[in-house]
């Protein structure tokens, strides 16, 4: 998520240096940038939480001894949150760094480069 987040603050740096020209602060820049990706996180985790939801059922006949029934503790809804939750704090912290990034733009040489 870190490269995809610098990619795309790298492939808008000129509309990033108009918004800070026009006195943009480090603040406004960093949750313009985080917001962006922070709707493609969401979207890949409701789709793969759904995802893994439903195929529960396939992955449990593929291992041996791991049964889909809600007593398992490998299927278990908190096995889910759980993952859930990790993912998105590990992208959180790469979303950041990426959007911090952005931050740093100098404007004059973004709008120099066009």
């Amino acid at each position: 998520m870190y490269a995809i987040t610098s990619y795309l603050a790298y492939r808008r740096r000129r509309e990033l240096a108009v918004r800070v020209a026009l006195g943009a602060t480090p603040r406004q820049v960093l949750a313009h940038v985080a917001s962006n990706g922070i709707a493609i996180v969401s979207a890949g985790l409701i789709l793969g939480s759904l995802t893994a939801f439903v195929a529960r059922g396939l992955i449990a006949a593929l291992l041996v001894g791991a049964s889909s029934s809600s007593g398992s503790s490998a299927f278990s809804a908190m096995a889910f949150v759980v993952a859930a939750i990790g993912v998105t704090l590990a992208v959180g912290a790469a979303l950041l760094i990426g959007a911090w990034r952005a931050t740093r733009l100098d404007p004059i040489q973004a709008l120099r480069d066009l």
